[in-house]
């Protein structure tokens, strides 16, 4: 099964090329990592997505598909990486030394959306990656009530935290340039609650595939 999975994907990925695309050839090489044929199920049923997204993206006309694809031959080493997660910080989302697929160029171009995971330095261990879901951007008023997240007066629905998560955190209104960021896992994540605020500019990447 995990044989055909990979067949699968190949195809997808080049189609009748030697080589697809950057962000295909991440989640190509990724899969060969994989540990069972569940996890290899799981990464190729994500990976079928980012790739027909990647070609999707590349359609719109010729003269923009030749000048994407000699942007990705420049820039292929820096579009994409796969990362490791070193805590629990953001369980059950991503477990401890679960792998992911980071997008380091495409949310320069599109921005940033409530919900999204990326990744930025600690604020207070700038020497230190972490992975955060973006919760609050400049303006936004957050506070907690009854072990839930308000933004702007409203709940902020989250169906990936654990069953029984609470939250806890002072009312806050973000500053300008800024990012409020939270682990996944309110009780034991070092986040803005605690680190505070998150320099936008510092941001280095989003995950766009799970491992």
């Amino acid at each position: 099964m995990k044989r055909l999975a990979h067949r699968v994907l190949t195809v997808a990925v080049r189609g009748r090329r030697e080589r697809g695309g950057p962000w295909g050839e991440a989640v190509l090489a990724e899969f060969d990592q994989t540990a069972g044929t569940a996890a290899a199920l799981r990464w190729a049923a994500g990976g079928l997505r980012v790739v027909i997204a990647e070609r999707y993206a590349h359609r719109p006309t010729a003269y923009r598909i030749a000048i994407a694809g000699l942007a990705v031959l420049l820039a292929a080493p820096f579009l994409v990486t796969v990362k490791y997660v070193p805590s629990g910080s953001m369980e059950p989302t991503m477990t401890v030394a679960s792998s992911h697929l980071v997008d380091k160029v495409g949310f320069r171009l599109t921005g940033l959306d409530y919900g999204d995971v990326v990744i930025h330095p600690l604020p207070d261990h700038p020497e230190q990656e972490t992975e955060r879901r973006v919760l609050g951007f400049a303006g936004d008023r957050l506070d907690c009530r009854a072990g839930r997240l308000f933004r702007n007066d409203e709940a902020v629905d989250e169906p990936y935290l654990r069953s029984g998560m609470v939250t806890d955190c002072e009312p806050v209104t973000v500053p300008d340039g800024t990012l409020y960021t939270l682990g996944d896992s309110r009780d034991v994540a070092n986040d803005s609650r605690f680190s505070g605020f998150v320099s936008a500019e510092t941001v280095t990447g989003r995950v766009v595939l799970l491992g």
